[in-house]
């Protein structure tokens, strides 16, 4: 491998050593082979694993590296091996975890787009998540989980793994992306039980994953999630209550309507608002499904809207756009169940939004797309004289919104 036998041997050890539970190592020349369980004396075979690692470590000079550094020998390759994906991925363990439960910015991420950009291609093994997640350092595990799973949810083999996570894993961070390894799987009993440990958790980062995804579609029936979710909506932090907020609406449960409703009542609290009317929606509009219908969701949403008098965070902006979206091949037969559902009645509201000065400009051209959405064309077309009308400082923004939509319908 060219210029990277200068440093790739001591690596390739330390990927193998400093990951938990590895089962070998291709041997290098002039590297160390270390056997714990060989005949020789334990505490000869852990001196010896001991000082090959502090060897490695500090082989790698990351902090005086480039993301260039890291991939030079990769970039005339198609594919990576399972050996280099695994040796690059560990030098995430260099990097920094902030407050917020991320890994700092870091050339071990710009790498990856390297080999992006060259389309070389990589992947995780089997193998080489079972190694990471076993790894002594918490970069390395949180890392395991995050490649675990499809689109269609883990493999056995990866739950098994998981759950020999949950009995044991305590670092914030790992617990972070066990979490969502786990999430879509709340109604197994142990993983259930986890999910609703971990909302209680001390770190805010964790208990906001455990409530984003306490409350998925596929967590429907699992036992305490309605009553979790409820408790963790008034979280004293504000990305934990959010989090909770924003995701109930996937359990299309009609417990949550009265628990929003307080919130959406309390002005001081407008930060929280656009999560709760994203799941109010979710639970009577269900875009773009259109399977569910709640009549109580649906009248708590027209509530907010109607509320006077209005100022610039209520209605907050950012709740506008989410009753705008339908999707026409399920809409018809939706409406058919959705005795509650007038549209006149929305249009109205909208009309007042878009014309009320104290709103936030953004949420008054949201509202043009909640009447070209439930009213139509020629709803849409019957603002053009109104929205001409308008006087108030913020009146051209309005008005320029309203002419690009006119250009693109």
């Amino acid at each position: 491998m060219k210029k990277r036998n200068l440093y790739r041997p001591a690596i390739m050890l330390a990927a193998c050593i400093l990951l938990a539970g590895m089962t070998s190592c291709s041997k290098k020349e002039d590297t160390p082979t270390v056997q714990a369980e060989s005949s020789k004396d334990k505490s000869s075979a852990d001196k010896t694993l001991n000082e090959a690692k502090k060897e490695s470590e500090e082989e790698l000079d990351y902090a005086n590296m480039s993301a260039e550094d890291l991939v030079k020998d990769f970039i005339d390759k198609k594919e990576l091996s399972d050996e280099d994906w695994l040796w690059l991925v560990s030098t995430y363990r260099y990097v920094p975890i902030n407050d917020k439960l991320e890994l700092e910015g870091n050339i071990t991420s710009k790498a990856f787009s390297i080999l992006d950009e060259k389309n070389i291609s990589y992947g995780s093994s089997k193998e080489g998540i079972k190694k990471l997640v076993k790894s002594e350092y918490p970069q390395l595990r949180g890392k395991g989980y995050e490649f675990m799973g499809t689109l269609f949810g883990l493999s056995y083999e990866e739950l098994s793994l998981a759950k020999e996570g949950i009995k044991t894993e305590k670092d914030p961070f790992v617990l972070k992306y066990l979490i969502a390894a786990v999430g879509n799987n709340g109604t197994d009993p142990e993983v259930g039980a986890f999910l609703l440990d971990m909302a209680k958790h001390e770190n805010a980062g964790v208990r906001a994953a455990a409530a984003t995804w306490i409350g998925t579609s596929s967590n429907k029936g699992m036992e305490g999630a309605v009553e979790t979710l409820i408790e963790l909506m008034k979280d004293k932090d504000l990305e934990v209550a959010g989090s909770a907020c924003g995701s109930c609406g996937a359990l299309h449960d009609d417990s949550f309507v009265e628990p929003i409703k307080e919130i959406l009542n309390d002005d001081t609290k407008y930060e929280l608002h656009e999560d709760c009317i994203y799941s109010l929606a979710e639970m009577w509009l269900d875009y773009p499904v259109h399977q569910y219908t709640s009549e109580p969701a649906y009248r708590a949403t027209l509530e907010y809207f109607k509320k006077t008098p209005r100022t610039d965070d209520v209605p907050y902006w950012g709740t506008i756009t989410d009753i705008s979206h339908i999707a026409e091949s399920n809409f018809e037969a939706w409406k058919n169940k959705a005795s509650y559902y007038n549209a006149e009645e929305i249009v109205a509201v909208m009309k007042e939004i878009l014309q009320d000065p104290k709103v936030n400009w953004i949420g008054r051209s949201g509202a043009i797309d909640v009447i070209l959405a439930h009213g139509g064309k020629e709803a849409f077309e019957s603002l053009e004289p109104i929205i001409n009308g308008l006087s108030d400082e913020d009146a051209r923004f309005v008005q320029e919104s309203y002419q690009r939509k006119k250009l693109d319908n």
